[in-house]
Parts: C-alpha cells; structure tokens; sequence
C-alpha cells in the first residue's frame, strides 16, 4: 500500500505549523492585555502602611514581577517585587516613582504616588517627656521619641536643640530616629515639640551605643546563618578563634568587626 502524497504530508506539516502559530499568537495577545495602572495611596509619618501596586493592574497574573523605575519612593517604605508597598514612612511630603510590571516577557509601566501626611496630635496639652534608648554599633537602630509625649493638636513636629546623636543616627523633624550608630558612646540631646497651635515644650533623649557581642548580634537577625557566614569568614581570615567564638556568645566582635569585610557587610543589611 503506498504512503500518503506528498502534497498530503505537507499539508499535515502546513496545519500543524498553523496550529502552533495560533497558540503563540493566542498567548501573546493574552500577555498583551498585560496593563500598569497608577496608584495614589494616604500614608501617615510614624504609621505602618501596606499597599499593594498591582491591585488596579490588568492581567498581571501568576509570576508577575514588580521593580522600581525611577523617582523617589516616599523613606521608609519599600516596593518588594511581588507588588507590595510597605513600611513606616518616616517623612512627611508627596512622594512619585514609577514601576515596571512584566510577566512573560511583556513589561509595562506606570506610576505611584504616595502622600504622607505629617504627624497627627493627640489633643492633649503638649508635654514632650525624656527618653533613653539603646543599641548596637554595626547594627540598625531605630525610636520614636513622640512614644511617650503628649502631642497637642494638629500636626506637630520635632526640633534637635543641642547635643550629639550617635554618628551614623538621624533625628528627622518626626521625631524618628534611625541609622546604623558607628560608635559605641552615650549621646545626650534635647529636642523642641511643637504642635500647630505653636504650643512647645523641651525634653532629654539620651541615646547609649555600645559593642554587640555575639549573642546580640545573633538575636537581631532573622536567619542566625548570616552570622555564622561572618564569623567563619573572620576566622578564616586569622581575626578570631573560630571555636572559642561559638563557645562563648559573649564574646566581644570588635576584635575582628573593623577589619571583617563579611562583618561590615552584615552590618549593612540589617
């Protein structure tokens, strides 16, 4: 019996090929329909915010990735790349950056404003109370020290009088304080707060650095991994006992944190 024609075989290639067109052209009209949509969220100074950029967007789907594009997400929050918009703002202001969406080879772009507004009284008569805080040298710090204050009416805001605040802190005029202190010492300050009826007053904030240890640095991090990574990096190096470091989560990591490029660089993620 004689196989099929040739003409025959090449239309079953011809509708196969057809076929396979089809289906890819299908998925990319699909992955055309892929859409950024700008967003506009409310934040406040001092209050966790979440937001997510991709809720309005068209077609994003399963994968969708989410990346910054340029201008200035408003300090304190952070664009993850599953689309998420969290944090603590820690500035007052109007804040615009763009993100790219993609999925599947398809990108698009759009843009995110986040207004943050200033910091909201509590009613009450204003009466700024001392603070005293402490931390970690290499390790990141951050306080409020509106906590504790009676904060008047309307906005309000902070004022650094006179003093020192740890190298590598700020104090912003929301009265946040934040950074990764790069000297262990007592840093003494008095702020002004000031409602918007102009009602003031003045307290102490005493902010005490010192050297983390093993065991302090152990207990800030979320994967306890990272400071074994650094620690058998130090050792490596000849900086310190490997053994005698793990034997006592006491010990003083100043002896190898200068000089240890792993240390430095775990100080900068946390």
């Amino acid at each position: 019996m004689r196989g099929p024609r040739k003409g025959a075989r090449r239309s079953v290639v011809v509708a196969m090929v057809m076929a396979m067109l089809a289906a890819t052209v299908g998925i990319a009209a699909a992955n055309d329909d892929l859409a950024a949509r700008n967003n506009v969220f409310d934040a406040q100074v001092g209050v966790a915010f979440a937001g997510d950029v991709g809720d309005n967007d068209a077609e994003a789907g399963d994968g969708a990735q989410f990346a910054e594009a340029g201008g200035t997400v408003a300090p304190g929050l952070t664009l993850a790349a599953d689309g998420s918009l969290t944090g603590v703002p820690t500035e007052a202001g109007s804040f615009l950056f763009a993100y790219e969406l993609s999925n599947g080879g398809v990108t698009d772009t759009a843009f995110v404003r986040v207004d943050v507004a200033a910091r909201a009284g509590t009613g009450e008569a204003v009466n700024a109370r001392n603070n005293i805080f402490s931390g970690f040298s290499g390790l990141s710090f951050a306080a409020d020290v509106a906590d504790n204050d009676d904060t008047g009416d309307g906005p309000i805001s902070f004022e650094f009088l006179h003093g020192a605040l740890p190298p590598g802190v700020e104090f912003t005029d929301d009265g946040l304080l934040s950074g990764t202190p790069s000297e262990a010492g007592s840093y003494p300050f008095r702020y002004r707060l000031t409602d918007s009826d102009g009602d003031t007053d003045i307290a102490w904030v005493i902010v005490t650095i010192t050297e983390p240890t093993i065991a302090d640095v152990a207990t800030s991090l979320d994967d306890f991994s990272t400071l074994v990574t650094a620690v058998v990096a130090a050792s490596e190096a000849g900086e310190i006992d490997f053994l005698a470091a793990i034997a006592n989560p006491d010990a003083d990591l100043t002896v190898f944190a200068p000089t240890n490029d792993a240390f430095a660089a775990l100080g900068d993620t946390l």
